[in-house]
């Protein structure tokens, strides 16, 4: 098998695989160090051409290009799509919540600009921005970078959830997520607001201190956002990350964003203190010991002291 393929479950229909040999040649994070890290300046030249970069002083501060060793492609014809990586600072030890505003914001920006080009690709339907942070995340790189993985399916779980927004939209004529905000910044599961952007604990949190960030006004397409939003996101991302940093687990995020009205895009942080055991390998059904109203007040605490 030479190329990539996107597999649907026999059995289980909802369920997709992408079967991708060529995933396990990418190099591990104990090769990606110093003057070997593809991603550092100078080795510019061992990645794919870049689609975009964001500069400061004449030195790019981000870069986006495809994914080396891609799960999608446009070259393949059975896993069609686009897998990019964006790296988010040239200094290779530096993390998200280090950077400084400003460089935040071009991060966020150059998030908006690889979505937008991504979802230009044709035959293109979603694209999930996501960041894979620390060993137990399923990072292979240590430099900081996140990723862009758009393809000509819809992802099983934004499916689903856009299903059920619908489904909620068409009953009550209102957005369940502009509700849920309403209901959970009273609640002892907020976490955090700005002008712009509220970050609360799920009530049903699948991790140890997950957190959702979202705007606070309607908005389904991340990619609109105007100057003040960008700087608000890119306000209220700082300070969660800083007080997940305080965990010392690793983590992951993910963004879902759409163009369907009745949406609301929003980002959701999961730490990775642990993982999925047989119970809920098998079941469906996660065991999180950490209630999210305790996380919450943690996460306050450390907000509120920084």
């Amino acid at each position: 098998m030479s190329m990539n393929e996107l597999r649907r479950g026999k059995i289980h229909s909802r369920r997709w695989v992408v079967v991708a040999p060529k995933r396990a040649k990418r190099p591990s994070s104990k090769v990606w160090k110093g003057s070997k890290c593809f991603f550092c300046p100078g080795n510019e030249k061992l990645t794919p051409p870049e689609i975009y970069r964001a500069e400061e002083n004449g030195r790019w501060i981000t870069r986006v290009f495809p994914n080396k060793f891609p799960a999608f492609s446009p070259k393949y014809k059975k896993a069609y799509g686009v897998h990019w990586v964006i790296v988010e600072s040239p200094n290779h030890e530096q993390r998200l919540y280090e950077l400084s505003k400003p460089h935040l914001v071009k991060v966020v920006e150059t998030y908006i600009e690889a979505m937008k080009r991504a979802m230009k690709v044709k035959g293109i339907k979603c694209a999930l921005l996501f960041k894979n942070e620390g060993k137990e995340a399923g990072m292979s790189s240590t430099h900081l970078h996140s990723q862009i993985i758009a393809t000509h399916v819809m992802f099983p779980y934004l499916e689903d959830e856009l299903n059920e927004i619908k489904a909620y939209y068409k009953r009550y004529r209102r957005c369940v997520h502009c509700d849920y905000i309403k209901k959970e910044r009273k609640s002892p599961r907020f976490v955090y607001e700005n002008e712009n952007f509220i970050a609360t604990t799920p009530y049903a949190s699948m991790y140890p201190y997950s957190i959702m960030i979202l705007p606070k006004k309607h908005m389904s397409d991340f990619t609109k956002m105007g100057e003040d939003q960008i700087f608000d996101f890119a306000d209220i991302l700082k300070k969660i990350l800083t007080a997940i940093h305080t965990l010392g687990y690793g983590y992951n995020f993910y963004l879902h964003t759409s163009n369907k009205p009745y949406h609301h895009f929003h980002l959701e942080i999961r730490p990775r203190p642990n993982i999925y055991a047989g119970f809920e390998l098998g079941s469906g059904i996660v065991i999180n010991s950490m209630p999210p109203e305790q996380a919450a007040k943690y996460l306050r605490n450390k907000i509120h002291a920084g």
